[in-house]
């Protein structure tokens, strides 16, 4: 059975070499901008549910008190 190679066999032992300043990143801004429109768009979710189910809640309350009220 073959040996397994390590990460630095793997590459010949090279390493990645660093990249010059004023090069392109890896992450584009169109990246970076959809990222935080999800990360702010988070919050807003539970607090949709929220109200939902707090309006649901009230319902339900109303029409066990008129139910209880018969």
């Amino acid at each position: 059975m073959a040996r397994r190679k390590t990460t630095g066999a793997a590459t010949g032992g090279a390493e990645i070499a660093p990249r010059a300043l004023g090069h392109r990143s890896l992450v584009t801004k169109r990246d970076l901008g959809a990222h935080r429109r999800r990360l702010e768009a988070e919050p807003a979710e539970p607090r949709g549910q929220r109200a939902e189910l707090e309006e649901s809640t009230e319902a339900n309350l109303a029409a066990a008190q008129r139910v209880r009220l018969r």
